[in-house]
């Protein structure tokens, strides 16, 4: 597989809320994640948690990585370049491993083999240059799947006091957050300000460790651009309409993306 535009899954997790489809999403997700949603109290971060894992695993499945089973697939070339950072709400990257020969000559692996690199990003073991990243709010759960590195947030559009924009964005994103004629559009911008900033963190690995105020977002009518001093590197944004009164934004270090979100219904992944 040549490089490819970054993707953007999308699906409503509600359907889980149902006890036969919550423990049939529970039993087709890797065994890490089904400890880590026993420990979760609420029912609706429990699905949540299940739903951003099978769109993981959908997104990889579309693509040839793995197959419907939930093995590795045979044979997969990837030739592209080169919080916080837990599964499903993390930033994952493929790299190298002691078992891309392995995977390379056709040998079935165990489905799948979740490894962690620098800053506790997840990878798929096995897979060189693909990247991806998932985010979930509501009752959706979205996830990117990239050739570079990339970050994903989604949130849904709520009450929201602008003393936060206060105390955690820069000030000249406040003055413009501030600026909005009514208080709905306040909120709005609010919103696509935070899912754009946490794309940002995200994509560089920072996570929590850079302030969202030590970086400034500005979103032009054309392109959105970033005043960071993390690193030398462009970095690309794309905010999607995952559904209705969520924002949804997608940060990467290559200018490609594909123009729609994929949405997929729940049944799609329990398949």
């Amino acid at each position: 597989m040549d490089d490819f535009p970054v993707r953007i899954y999308a699906v409503n997790v509600r359907p889980l809320e149902d006890a036969r489809l919550f423990e049939k999403a529970y039993r087709k997700v890797t065994e890490e994640r089904r400890k880590k949603t026993d420990q979760i109290r609420s029912h609706g971060d429990k699905c949540r948690s299940l739903g951003a894992e099978l769109l993981l695993l959908y997104g990889l499945s579309q693509m040839g990585i793995l197959r419907k089973n939930g093995r590795t697939a045979e044979s997969f070339s990837l030739k592209s370049c080169g919080s916080v950072m837990d599964l499903p709400d993390g930033n994952g990257k493929a790299a190298g491993s002691s078992d891309k020969a392995g995977a390379a000559s056709g040998l079935e692996m165990d489905f799948p083999r979740f490894r962690y690199g620098e800053n506790g990003k997840p990878y798929l073991d096995g897979v060189e240059n693909l990247y991806f990243n998932v985010s979930h709010s509501g009752e959706l759960a979205v996830c990117a799947i990239a050739p570079c590195e990339v970050g994903c947030d989604v949130e849904k559009v709520r009450d929201r006091k602008l003393a936060v924009a206060r105390r955690f964005f820069t000030p000249e994103e406040y003055e413009v957050i501030c600026s909005q004629e009514n208080a709905e559009a306040r909120q709005r911008l609010f919103f696509r300000f935070w899912t754009l900033k946490e794309s940002f963190l995200k994509v560089t690995g920072e996570g929590l460790r850079l302030g969202l105020d030590s970086f400034q977002i500005i979103p032009g009518e054309e392109k959105i651009s970033v005043i960071q001093n993390v690193d030398h590197r462009a970095y690309y944004f794309k905010e999607y309409e995952a559904a209705k009164d969520y924002c949804c934004a997608v940060c990467a270090v290559q200018e490609t993306f594909e123009a729609q979100v994929r949405r997929v219904n729940m049944e799609e992944l329990l398949i």
